[in-house]
């Protein structure tokens, strides 16, 4: 929903099926964006909680700056950082990083499609393995 011209919120809920397991998370955005010539700026700030069978719920906080090149029609081109922080009793930490390259197309004025590529990389781990990820897109705004 948008409050202001550089100011969206928005919330989600999403249930996976495993095949031996289950589930839930649901989460908030605030989202500011400007304009800067042919660039989109853009933070979104993301409370995400997750929810397991038998299990405490997890909660963490997601930081992600982006960067759209906008005078590119058809396409939108976009690089783009998260950064994961849990939230845990004393425990709470940052415990991941996301770096994002990435295509998007806008089908019509709700839906969209994207291609990405990111590579990530846990914090605080002795292990140094970095994931890297292709994933496809689409999505519609009601």
């Amino acid at each position: 929903y948008k409050l202001m011209s550089f100011l969206e919120v928005s919330g989600a809920y999403r249930f996976t099926l495993k095949p031996d397991e289950l589930e839930h998370s649901a989460h908030a955005n605030a989202t500011f964006k400007v304009d800067v010539g042919p660039l989109e700026l853009a933070w979104r700030l993301r409370f995400l909680r997750d929810f397991f069978p038998d299990e405490q719920p997890r909660d963490e906080l997601r930081n992600r700056f982006t960067i759209e090149f906008e005078d590119s029609p058809p396409v939108t081109p976009y690089i783009s950082s998260e950064v994961y922080y849990s939230i845990r009793d004393e425990r709470s930490a940052f415990d991941k990083f996301r770096w994002y390259i990435g295509l998007k197309r806008d089908i019509s004025k709700k839906q969209r499609m994207e291609v990405f590529y990111l590579l990530q990389r846990e914090i605080g781990k002795k292990s140094t393995e970095i994931d890297t990820i292709f994933g496809v897109g689409y999505s519609i705004s009601l």
